[in-house]
């Protein structure tokens, strides 16, 4: 009988454990996120083995020491003009859409038939070997020179960002860039905010700070010259970062980048 108790209780046991599943990873890791390279930017974020030196951020090399690994994340367009726009494409899982994210922006475009055109809501790429053109709204931009980039952090650089910044629950990303404006993504993607150029104030300890009026609130952003770890994935970064935005206050990590 003792035996025939212990037998029981074991699998009691695991059938309540089976009934558990998994341990989750995290909510970022598990939910569902939009189709947006501004949420699939935060998914990125995750830890995929040791933390490295983010190419393109203020004070680290650009992928060429013996850490780096050659790859392509994505590929940042620089279209020729005064107004200097560019936008970045990055392949999605399944082969036949593509992410692309400009400052302003951001767009789901899938592949139009078999050739080299995709197209979505608002948006038209067409790309043809190191170049493309690039249709949103009613702007055209063609003749955009494409360069690969190996990270979120060197995509931000070549967009033209001076300052990046990421947070975990809820997960949220903040970009900034001298010309084209403040964007801010937060709540897991529900969440998004374009503000017009600022210029930051730093004070004589190294924290700089953008504060910005948008037609939805203000918005403010503080970088402390302070070493910081991602919450998920444990990577370096140079600055403990807060978000103030809608009466919510959020906090994580960031770089000051060098743009390009």
């Amino acid at each position: 009988m003792p035996l025939t108790r212990t037998l029981l209780a074991a699998g009691l046991l695991a059938a309540a454990l089976a009934a558990c599943g998994p341990e989750p990873r995290s909510r970022l890791a598990d939910t569902t996120l939009p189709d947006s390279l501004g949420m699939d930017a935060l998914a990125a974020e995750e830890g995929t083995g040791p933390a490295r030196p983010a190419p393109g951020a203020a004070g680290e090399t650009n992928g060429s020491g013996p850490d780096s690994v050659p790859r392509t994340f994505a590929t940042v367009y620089r279209c020729p003009g005064a107004e200097d726009f560019r936008f970045s494409a990055r392949p999605r899982p399944r082969g036949d859409s593509l992410a692309l994210f400009w400052v302003e922006n951001e767009a789901v475009v899938g592949r139009s038939g078999a050739g080299s055109r995709y197209t979505g809501p608002g948006a038209t790429v067409r790309i043809q070997g190191d170049s493309a053109s690039f249709r949103h709204g009613a702007t055209i931009h063609e003749g955009c020179a494409g360069a690969p980039v190996g990270s979120v952090w060197e995509e931000a650089a070549a967009l033209g960002a001076t300052f990046r910044a990421v947070g975990q629950e809820p997960g949220w990303m903040v970009l900034v860039h001298p010309t084209r404006g403040i964007r801010y993504i937060g709540q897991y993607g529900e969440e998004r905010v374009l503000a017009a150029p600022t210029a930051p104030a730093t004070d004589a300890a190294g924290t700089t700070t953008w504060l910005a009026t948008t037609a939805s609130g203000t918005i403010g952003i503080t970088a402390e010259a302070r070493a910081c770890a991602d919450g998920m994935s444990g990577e370096q970064m140079t600055h403990t970062v807060a978000v103030s935005f809608g009466g919510r206050a959020v906090h994580g990590c960031g770089r000051m980048l060098r743009p390009r």
